[in-house]
Formats: structure tokens, sequence, C-alpha cells
């Protein structure tokens, strides 16, 4: 498998709108999920979840500074959101 694109390690640097909280709490911070959101700070590459009109994230990790993640009301479903990200 070309892992080139992964994430390194299971802690993804992330900015999250506060209306997606629930995204963070339903998706990451879990002992049963392999993966985990801390905040960003001043990293360059990080994951940016933000309210949106429709579903959508970039393919894959591409270090070109922020990788923005759309969520709208009728993609608050785990499943999708898992997928997205």
């Amino acid at each position: 498998t070309d892992n080139t694109y992964n994430r390194p390690g299971r802690a993804v640097r992330a900015t999250i709108e506060s209306a997606m909280r629930e995204i963070e709490q339903s998706v990451g911070n879990s002992t049963q999920s392999c993966v985990s959101f801390v905040p960003r700070t001043t990293e360059i590459d990080y994951l940016d979840v933000r309210n949106g009109n429709s579903c959508s994230s970039v393919i894959g990790l591409d270090y070109t500074g922020p990788q923005v993640s759309t969520f709208a009301v009728e993609c608050a479903i785990k499943g999708t959101i898992i997928h997205e990200l």
C-alpha cells in the first residue's frame, strides 16, 4: 500500500468550528477510534473542519497548508463524516 498521502500517527492537528464539535466527539477522541484530533497551534499543514453547503474533503494528505473539509447539516452522520475525513 502506498502511504504517501496517509496522515502519520493517530493525532490529527485540526481546527474545528464550534458548530462542528459533535464531529470531534463522535468520530475522534474515543478509545475505539483510530484517530484523535489535537488543536492546531502553529502547524502549516492541518485539517480545517467547517460548516458548509456540501460534504467534501480532499483525498489524503497533500502537505500544502490547511486541508479544508466541509459538512452540511445533512452530512452530520457518523459514517459520512468518517468517509469524508
